[in-house]
């Protein structure tokens, strides 16, 4: 958290109090080995180990255990007196310290130049501050009135309970009763209580208040809503060596990954753990996994944040999170990856919302990428702080990479049915099916759009009940479907309560669409008369047919009328203009058949009437025979 500091041989003891006071506010927690923090990194070039080991009393007999080549020396000051030590060349273990804070810094000897600088916390695990602890649990799930008695609490004291970056400490006379932490909600709380005047000696408990079967340990599956957690997958770069956190966001340090960095409380944004690009691959350490790609699907140099964990426990990484639903069910889950499978330390996290502890993962000793997390059920709050805390001690071992870290909503399954819907369809109804295992979207609305993009309401807000985990509501479409709502787009949007349907990060909409057809058929040309047997002129395309999808003709014909009897033409004829064959005999009436791949809907333009004059000579009466100068009879004519 202090990797922008620059070298600091000559800082004051006033600045090393400004630094005092920000390191008491952060993690006191109950370890057999101290906190290691960097201050400065100008990359020594061969491998530094610093290992605290905390006192066994508050003014006790801790030791600073300094691993490292005779190319180095070594001094500590502490902190609380700004009197520096002397130098020492190589290995060294300073001991008889105190419970506290130390600089320790490390120089190259020739030249003579700072490399790195720490600041090490030693603490003393307190058993007298406190002699016990009652818990009433809160009286639900959703209740805040949980409470933690600790019994026997020293005078003088102050106490700490919620897991933030920043802890903040009460006064043992601000509690109720002068003992009793209240208003808590259901999970875990790391409790820490120290003196007021010895703040690096302190007892710690993690008590848990019930009830405590509110969190689902299964996640939401495949249905999820947008991830909410800001950078929650770290972002992608050409680069191997990705950007720093904020130090708002973590409690470790940053360094660039080399093979022997980073060390314990330290991290590196990567988008590979080959730490030396060879053909055989870099390992880090010689023991990290090397991983070619961070877990994001399709993620092209993505990062990813790889963790050497602290002696300490600690928060790794911190969000704040705005706009959140109320009381919408969430997952908040991460993939961790344990680099080090073999070393004898795990990773062990939990996952913290608000302060609370609300899931831990135990050991992850299974190898490859895991997805780690739990379901959760927000409040009627829109702001929460996510967290995830580092449990185990640093070492060998507890080295672990973490992607995708997620909050979002638990979606339901939509299906709409049908898909499709064809001019001139008539009673077509829409049919929608939610399925949420967790019951909450029970309000519904049916909207629809004419162009994709902008949504109106169909129907105002409802509520259903389910049947099960699932519920199937109707809506019923324009009857008949008329060209004028060609291409609309029917879906229905579901929430946990009727003001959610206004949010588009509160609501989920059905993955498909019922979408009526687009398809004009056009129109072809008009009408002919021709004399038996007759030779009809070709029938033009006066306008295409349009609409989505791939668009085929078929040529009909019928000799009952331009509205029934219609068949294929056979052969079939399908260019948009069509010759009829001649020796056309009987009036005949001929239309174009306009279909489209999208939902095989088909359209049917105007008709052509090709009337068929037929004209007989008729039969006049028989021949007669005269004489020259006769006269002869009538002659008759018939049909």
């Amino acid at each position: 958290m202090f990797n922008r500091l620059n070298d600091l041989r000559n800082t004051t003891v006033v600045v090393f109090s400004c630094l005092f006071m920000l390191l008491v506010e952060t993690n006191l927690f109950a370890a057999s080995l101290g906190k290691v923090e960097t201050l400065f990194d100008a990359g020594c070039t061969t491998a530094i180990k610093i290992i605290p080991t905390n006192p066994t009393s508050c003014a006790g007999n801790g030791n600073i255990n300094v691993t490292m080549s005779n190319e180095y020396r070594v001094r500590i000051t502490p902190v609380a007196t700004g009197t520096p030590g002397s130098w020492i060349t190589g290995n060294n273990n300073f001991t008889g310290l105190a419970a506290g804070q130390y600089r320790v810094e490390v120089e190259n000897i020739s030249p003579s130049t700072l490399c790195r600088d720490f600041i090490v916390t030693l603490f003393f695990a307190e058993t007298a501050l406190f002699t016990s602890s009652t818990v009433t649990n809160s009286s639900s799930c959703t209740s805040n009135n949980g409470i933690i008695t600790l019994n026997g609490l020293a005078a003088s004291t102050e106490i700490s309970w919620m897991t933030y970056l920043s802890r903040t400490w009460t006064p043992k006379a601000s509690l109720t009763g002068g003992n009793q932490i209240t208003g808590l909600a259901p999970g875990q709380y790391v409790v820490l209580v120290r003196r007021a005047s010895s703040p690096f000696c302190y007892q710690t408990a993690t008590i848990t208040v019930g009830p405590t079967n509110c969190e689902s340990t299964s996640l939401c599956g495949a249905s999820l809503g947008t991830n909410r957690f800001p950078n929650g997958d770290f972002g992608s770069g050409s680069n191997v060596q990705g950007p720093a956190l904020s130090n708002s966001e973590t409690n470790y340090f940053y360094t660039t990954m080399q093979c022997n960095q980073p060390d314990d409380g330290q991290y590196s944004i990567i988008n590979t753990a080959d730490c030396n690009g060879s053909s055989s691959g870099g390992a880090i350490f010689n023991a990290f996994d090397i991983l070619a790609e961070d877990h994001t699907t399709g993620d092209v140099g993505g990062y990813m944040m790889l963790v050497n964990a602290s002696y300490a426990p600690d928060i790794a990484f911190q969000k704040q999170i705005t706009g959140l639903c109320p009381n919408t069910e969430y997952e908040f889950s991460a993939w961790i990856y344990n680099i080090q499978p073999a070393a004898g330390l795990k990773p062990n996290l939990t996952f913290v919302i608000d302060g609370v502890g609300r899931y831990s993962s135990g050991n992850i000793t299974a190898t490859g990428w895991q997805n780690v997390g739990f379901r959760f059920k927000t409040g009627a709050g829109t702001t929460s702080t996510f967290s995830i805390r580092n449990n185990n001690t640093g070492g060998l071992g507890n080295d672990w990479v973490v992607d995708d870290i997620f909050v979002g909503i638990c979606e339901p399954l939509v299906a709409v049915t049908p898909t499709t819907a064809c001019i001139g369809d008539v009673n077509i109804i829409a049919s929608a099916t939610i399925t949420d295992a967790q019951t909450q979207f029970s309000w519904y609305k049916w909207q629809y759009s004419d162009n994709g993009t902008t949504w109106l309401d169909a129907t105002s807000a409802a509520q259903a009940t389910f049947s099960g985990t699932s519920y199937t509501v109707t809506f019923a479409l324009p009857s008949p479907i008329t060209l004028s709502i060609a291409g609309r787009q029917y879906r229905i949007n579901v929430a946990t309560s009727s003001s959610n349907l206004g949010s588009v990060l509160c609501s989920a909409v059905s993955g498909g669409v019922l979408q009526v057809s687009n398809l004009n058929p056009g129109s072809v040309g008009t009408d002919q008369t021709v004399c038996s047997p007759g030779d009809p002129a070709l029938f033009t395309n006066t306008s295409s047919a349009t609409g989505s999808g791939t668009i085929t003709y078929k040529w009909q014909i019928s000799t009952t009328s331009t509205s029934a009897g219609f068949s294929d033409i056979s052969p079939a004829a399908t260019s948009a203009t069509y010759n009829a064959p001649a020796g056309l005999t009987t009036t005949s009436y001929y239309r174009r058949l306009a279909t489209s791949s999208l939902g095989s809907c088909s359209a049917i333009s105007n008709a052509i009437t090709v009337e068929v004059n037929t004209v007989t000579g008729g039969t006049i009466t028989a021949a007669q025979t005269i004489c020259v100068g006769g006269d002869p009879q009538t002659i008759n004519g018939t049909n």
